[in-house]
């Protein structure tokens, strides 16, 4: 009797279960149907340089906070507006909000106008030196590094990246990148201050470890 329990067990087991099924109403259908809404490309320019205009705003009233968040939010919308592959794969400074956002932000409509291309690329890259300006002043050194290298991965030439990352890499003690960004940033704007400056203070620090490594060796010789 024990087997035959067992095996009406299974037998009912077995039985078919019903089968859910999904029903589409009209106005999925009609969702699913209707053409993608067109992107205004000239409001979405116009209000992320709006939220650039604030956020330098709220920087200067010592509100960082605040104004960080005003140039990720910019940020994300530049950069969705962009052509794939225009920028670098970096978060927003603000740790990893933009991998939240961006999934909603990267649904935009990619064929943006081609007399905004080059405003959109100057915008995010003004949006991407903003920020590396509050990492540096937070600590972020590293972070405000990458921020800059995305700048110049999209503008290679931009001096106010070269200084700062130029700067970021001298706090970082990073003197190879430091010399390499002063080099090229005196190489575009030979009277740059601040980069006359670095350039003194690699200059200092390049003859402190020549004369260390001189006595080093005069010690094992002598």
């Amino acid at each position: 009797s024990a087997i035959v329990s067992v095996r009406a067990s299974e037998h009912h087991d077995l039985e078919p279960k019903p089968l859910l099924v999904k029903t589409e109403t009209m106005a999925d259908a009609a969702s699913a149907a209707a053409p993608p809404k067109k992107v205004d490309f000239h409001k979405k320019f116009e209000e992320a340089t709006q939220m650039r205009v604030e956020g330098v705003a709220l920087f200067k009233e010592g509100n960082t906070s605040a104004a960080q968040q005003k140039f990720a939010f910019a940020m994300l919308s530049t950069k969705a507006m962009l052509p794939r592959g225009s920028t670098g794969g970096s978060d927003d400074g603000m740790g990893g909000m933009g991998g939240m956002m961006g999934g909603m932000m990267g649904s935009l409509d990619p064929s943006i106008p081609k007399e905004l291309v080059e405003p959109v690329k100057d915008l995010h890259c003004a949006l991407l030196n903003n920020m590396a300006s509050i990492l540096m002043n937070t600590g972020k050194v590293d972070r405000a590094i990458d921020r800059l290298s995305e700048t110049l991965s999209i503008r290679p030439n931009d001096t106010t990246a070269l200084a700062r990352r130029a700067k970021a890499n001298w706090k970082a003690n990073k003197l190879g990148g430091c010399e390499k960004d002063v080099l090229k940033l005196l190489e575009l704007d030979p009277t740059h201050k601040e980069g006359l400056k670095l350039k003194k203070q690699v200059d200092e620090k390049n003859a402190e470890y020549d004369k260390k490594q001189k006595n080093m060796f005069k010690g094992m010789f002598s």
